[in-house]
């Protein structure tokens, strides 16, 4: 039998989230880090946090789209043709698909062009409201102004 560990770390992490009470991130953080040794919370942090950038239109502008792409499994580049893959529907197939990915020379991007960054929009205003009225009496007392504080704005 094939066992994913993946799916097991998963499994580690369902089973001690049912036996705790979770109502922070702090504590969903606590429950990733003690249900295995192989398991290592990562949190988003909004100060040091991960960037977002506008990847799509980015790649829109350098690259072709792939005709049929979900039909194919196997994918190979290589440096020696820079800005072409071989494709190949399954393993056992002997010829590939030659395609140019590139619509530009690869030669004229420069390494350090990437996009610009996306800013959080955060929550709006009535999302914040409703988190408020719905889910607070749900959270428990000492944790309610955590996870869901009053609105500015008038409730």
């Amino acid at each position: 039998m094939f066992r994913c560990l993946i799916d097991a770390g998963f499994g580690n992490i369902k089973t001690l989230y049912r036996r705790k009470d979770c109502d922070t991130l702090q504590h969903v953080t606590e429950v990733v880090s003690s249900s295995s040794h192989s398991n290592q919370p990562v949190n988003y942090d909004s100060g040091n946090g991960w960037v977002w950038r506008t990847w799509k239109a980015f790649f829109a502008d350098r690259f072709k789209k792939v005709p049929n792409v979900s039909k194919y499994h196997y994918f190979r580049f290589s440096s020696e043709e820079p800005g072409v893959m071989y494709m190949k529907v399954s393993s056992a197939d002997e010829s590939e698909v030659r395609f140019v990915i590139c619509k530009t020379h690869l030669l004229e991007m420069a390494h350090d062009d990437i996009p610009p960054q996306i800013a959080a929009a955060g929550l709006s205003a009535e999302r914040v409201k409703y988190l408020y009225r719905h889910v607070r009496p749900l959270v428990r007392r000492p944790f309610q102004d955590i996870l869901c504080p009053a609105p500015e704005a008038e409730i």
